[in-house]
Order: C-alpha cells, then sequence, then structure tokens
C-alpha cells in the first residue's frame, strides 16, 4: 500500500475550493485541507477559502505500521 496526496478544485454546490486530499496505505481517506490563505486576486476570484482547520498535522501510518507525523500545504503555481 502507497500513502497519496492529490491537489484538486472541488465543487460543494456553487463554491469552488483549492482542496488537497490525504490516504493512507488502506486507501482510507485520512485527511481533507482546503486551503485557507487564498494569495493574489486571481486565485481569490476563483477559490474560496476554506474552513480554518483545527490543524494541518496528523499522523500518517505507512504500510510498515510506521507513524509519521505529517502536513500539508497547499500552493497555486500560475504562469
Amino acid at each position: 500500500g502507497t500513502c497519496a496526496a492529490v491537489s484538486f478544485a472541488e465543487q460543494r454546490g456553487k463554491m469552488l475550493f483549492n482542496t488537497v486530499c490525504v490516504w493512507n496505505c488502506r486507501g482510507e481517506l485520512v485527511h481533507t485541507y482546503r486551503k485557507v490563505n487564498l494569495w493574489g486576486a486571481w486565485e481569490r476570484s476563483v477559490f474560496e477559502a476554506g474552513p480554518v482547520p483545527g490543524g494541518v498535522c496528523f499522523d500518517l501510518e505507512t504500510r510498515s505500521g510506521l507513524v509519521v507525523k505529517t502536513g500539508v500545504l497547499v500552493h497555486t503555481y500560475r504562469k
């Protein structure tokens, strides 16, 4: 099993969030983060700010059973 993090534009009703989801080595969704600090006029015109999270650090178990403290960042790159 592989741990994975995927960033994507998430639509919730009429709102669009810059979101990252993290799955553990068993394929279980263990964390969802919607970007809070939107930078620049373009990003603020496209996305809604996510709710202020209780924390973006969490425990992630690897296939070997090792538990690592993990955090996520979401970055928007535009040319």
